[in-house]
């Protein structure tokens, strides 16, 4: 029986503990209990022998016990920092370890949403225009409303509220300040696209890259059309799927994520998140290296869903990817 190391972190996770206050601004794409158990009965299923170990710090307490393992399936978050996700790759490199995963490097670049949107537009692709800051006094004159503001390096609609929309260069000063206090670290003003946001599931390596399937966000059983994803939404679940009836836009968007997995250099499975404006063009917004996997509320489940059967088929085409990789 195979056995696979699932990654990720426990003890300081406040998913796994007592929430003693309002963690709506605070949580970011931690695993949650939900998730490890989806994954644990998929490996279950799947026929692996699996063990929890708890982020960096575990997987290191693991080295004399490195070669019982046939595959680690990294999903660590960290704690802090633009490079938090780094960690876990980086000793899996340095031990050589067969790890289910993107590297630690396109890890952070996709954290980083400023470079992704800068690189993705150099490659040719759909990006809105996107600004830059540091400090608010840094914020020139932005000639084209409406935009977005949001923290540049943190993901699940963090900082993101209904008020992120800025339709004057005074919201946009207001809303940065205030970001940029709360999460120390610089913003990202981008174009604001109204219309509809989909996500694509990525599965595979190289040429047999396939994305699987795409699905549209729906907000309160309603279209994105002139709205966003906040954090409220996810914390109170509003957000909910079906499959978008442009068959030839859906077709580009497929074509567009494959490429833009394999030119970012990402592994095994991944979600490319757009939006589409008032003329039907397709916008990247960003990449996800981590996306969600639970198999009831999982955009990235749902949308793969549309080429395989059930959830632990998608487990099964993701672990056989990694493990076609290392061989």
């Amino acid at each position: 029986m195979k056995k696979v190391g699932i990654i990720y972190e426990i003890t300081n996770n406040p998913y796994f503990g007592k929430v003693q206050e309002n963690y709506s601004n605070k949580l970011s794409e931690y695993v949650k209990p939900s998730e490890i158990n989806w994954i644990c009965e998929a490996f279950t299923n799947l026929g692996f022998d699996y063990q929890l170990i708890d982020g960096a710090e575990g997987l290191l307490k693991q080295k004399d016990h490195f070669k019982e393992f046939d595959l680690f399936f990294n999903k660590s978050i960290g704690f802090k920092g633009l490079e938090r996700k780094i960690i876990v790759p980086s000793i899996g490199q340095l031990y050589h370890l067969p790890m289910l995963g993107t590297s630690g490097y396109a890890m952070t670049l996709a954290r980083h949403k400023y470079h992704t949107n800068r690189l993705l537009k150099g490659m040719g692709f759909p990006v809105p225009f996107a600004y830059y800051f540091e400090r608010k006094e840094q914020i020139s004159k932005i000639h084209k409303y409406p935009v977005i503001v949001k923290p540049n390096a943190e993901s699940d609609a963090l900082g993101i509220s209904e008020r992120s929309v800025c339709y004057s260069f005074s919201e946009v000063e207001e809303k940065a300040e205030e970001l940029i206090y709360d999460f120390n670290q610089p913003i990202i003003i981008e174009e604001f696209i109204p219309g509809e946001e989909w996500k694509v599931a990525v599965i595979g390596n190289n040429e047999k890259t396939k994305a699987c399937g795409c699905v549209n966000t729906l907000k309160n059983g309603l279209s994105m059309n002139g709205t966003l994803q906040t954090r409220e939404d996810i914390l109170n679940n509003n957000l909910s799927y079906d499959i978008p009836q442009n068959t030839s836009l859906v077709t580009k968007a497929l074509s567009m994520s494959e490429k833009i997995h394999s030119l970012l250099g990402l592994n095994d499975y991944s979600r490319c998140d757009f939006r589409i404006d008032e003329t039907g063009k397709l916008y990247c917004m960003e990449v996800s290296t981590h996306p969600y996997i639970s198999g009831k509320t999982s955009s990235f489940v749902m949308a793969a869903m549309q080429t395989f059967s059930n959830f632990n088929a998608v487990m099964k085409q993701i672990v056989d990817a990694a493990l076609k990789r290392y061989r």
